[in-house]
């Protein structure tokens, strides 16, 4: 065979390689689910992911200690089997606070000097957080009298089981401490929560105890605020992969006005949903039409811009 019908036979088998390939692109099954929008994409929303006792009557495990070198080892780790602890509702005292009952009964006593019987409780929450990526902030709340700890993952949030700091609290509020928790310390599926309480018995004390908390998130959020002229804004196109496995090098473009304004290539999971962000700040009042397009496949939406929200 020639050196010619040999080019032209490579030539062939090459572009019908190619025309496969882009059958098989037009074959590929990915919707546009949505286009949402927002002017406060930084600041989110509060979510309460673990509610306090005093609204919720929250459930933990937990176990109560004459003293802290009772506790057991890895007591605060999220790999600690606490399965053979008690389980009981926070808020966790003896006596009411506030008009709040207790939902646990944690009674101390004294013995002797600053000794006392059980004066520690140590109580534990696992919770669950599907997308740390979304996770802005989060902030636990505590209410206890005397002293308390809190950790989140093994990692300590606050220390205060000593006369130190201004740590002490005669009487317990909702709430004595409000402290933010670096994001960093959350975790992607399973998240534990772990709080110590401490009544001081000096000198006898007056055995009042009380032990409660609430944690809350702050999350990314899509709430669609009216927009205002000068408004930057953020916006999130959602494609869904209807296919049994992952498609690569897919190319999606978002067009303003009619005119191509973003355009990227992304990866998106089987049966999963890839969630594309574009940063945009309209430039004049009115509508603006506003549309996604993947493939042979577009989704449009209208957003108003006005002068006041």
């Amino acid at each position: 065979m020639s050196p010619h019908k040999n080019i032209l036979i490579l030539a062939a088998i090459i572009l019908a390689l190619v025309l496969v390939g882009m059958a098989d692109a037009d074959e590929i099954d990915v919707d546009i689910t949505n286009i949402k929008y927002t002017n406060d994409f930084e600041n989110g929303e509060a979510v309460n992911i673990v509610p306090s006792g005093k609204n919720e009557s929250t459930e933990y495990s937990f176990r109560i200690f004459d003293d802290d070198d009772d506790f057991p080892d890895d007591w605060e780790e999220p790999s600690f089997d606490d399965s053979d602890w008690d389980v009981g509702s926070a808020p966790f005292g003896n006596k009411a606070n506030d008009g709040v009952e207790p939902g646990t009964i944690w009674q101390s006593e004294h013995t002797d000097g600053s000794d006392g019987d059980d004066d520690y409780i140590i109580i534990r929450k696992n919770f669950t957080i599907e997308d740390t990526s979304a996770v802005l902030g989060g902030k636990i709340k505590s209410a206890y009298t005397n002293y308390y700890a809190v950790y989140l993952n093994g990692q300590q949030i606050q220390n205060c089981l000593s006369y130190s700091g201004g740590c002490y609290e005669g009487e317990a509020e909702y709430w004595n401490k409000d402290i933010s928790i670096n994001i960093n310390y959350f975790t992607e599926g399973n998240n534990t929560l772990v709080l110590v309480g401490r009544d001081s018995l000096w000198g006898g004390g007056d055995n009042t105890t009380w032990l409660d908390c609430e944690l809350d998130l702050k999350v990314q959020s899509w709430n669609e605020k009216p927009i205002v002229l000068g408004d930057d804004l953020v916006l999130g196109i959602d494609f869904f992969n209807n296919e049994e496995s992952n498609v690569t090098n897919l190319n999606v473009t978002l067009e303003i006005e009619g005119t191509e304004f973003a355009n990227q290539t992304i990866e998106i999971e089987n049966n999963k949903t890839f969630e594309w962000r574009i940063e945009w700040t309209p430039d004049r009042l009115g509508e603006f039409n506003v549309t996604a397009k993947v493939l042979n496949e577009s989704l449009t939406r209208f957003i108003h811009v006005g002068y006041y929200a």
